[in-house]
């Protein structure tokens, strides 16, 4: 049927095909950006979504299921290597009563998990000072603003690997990233 009459929830999942071929950035987060309704919010250190104009702290992110909120900002406390998401569940209304804290939105990161065939994925991605150009003017240096915000290097390497350990029974799945960013604030 074209409309659910059993339920009101507003839910998008955004699958491995999706994640490989939307330009996001390389955050796990930016995932999130992909559904409808949700915005980009930003604490000092961490990227958050504000979904419907919702406090940035109504938010609920799972991992596996499991609870993964930093209850007192509302933000992940786990950082996840992008390439080890598998799909995402983005429930942005009609949440259900056993996420009791959401009121913004419940964001569910399934990972990536070993299976009867061996499979894996290495990665390199580098972001340099000498990649960017700026949009300095005569009026900001006059006003003493002699460089704006700029990444001076962002390297991400990592890979993946899972597969069977025994047929049909026992998968592995081991993953690793490498992260090294600095960037300068006026």
């Amino acid at each position: 049927p074209l409309v659910d009459v059993k339920s009101s929830q507003t839910m998008r999942t955004v699958d491995r095909s999706v994640i490989e071929n939307t330009p996001t950035g390389r955050n796990f987060t930016d995932l999130i950006l992909t559904a409808p309704g949700v915005v980009a919010d930003n604490y000092e250190r961490a990227p958050v979504q504000s979904v419907h104009g919702q406090s940035v702290r109504n938010n609920l992110y799972n991992l596996d299921g499991a609870h993964a909120t930093d209850d007192t900002v509302g933000y992940a406390v786990q950082n996840v290597n992008f390439d080890a998401v598998e799909e995402l569940q983005v429930t942005t209304g009609g949440i259900s009563a056993e996420y009791g804290q959401a009121t913004g939105a419940v964001f569910n990161f399934i990972t990536k998990s070993g299976g009867n065939d061996f499979h894996g994925l290495a990665s390199f991605y580098l972001q340099s000072d000498s990649l960017q150009g700026d949009n300095q003017t005569r009026e900001l240096m006059a006003q003493g603003l002699t460089q704006g915000s700029r990444v001076v290097k962002n390297r991400d390497l990592g890979f993946n690997v899972g597969g069977p350990i025994k047929r049909n029974r026992i998968w592995f799945f081991v993953n690793y990233l490498n992260n090294i960013l600095e960037k300068t604030q006026p």
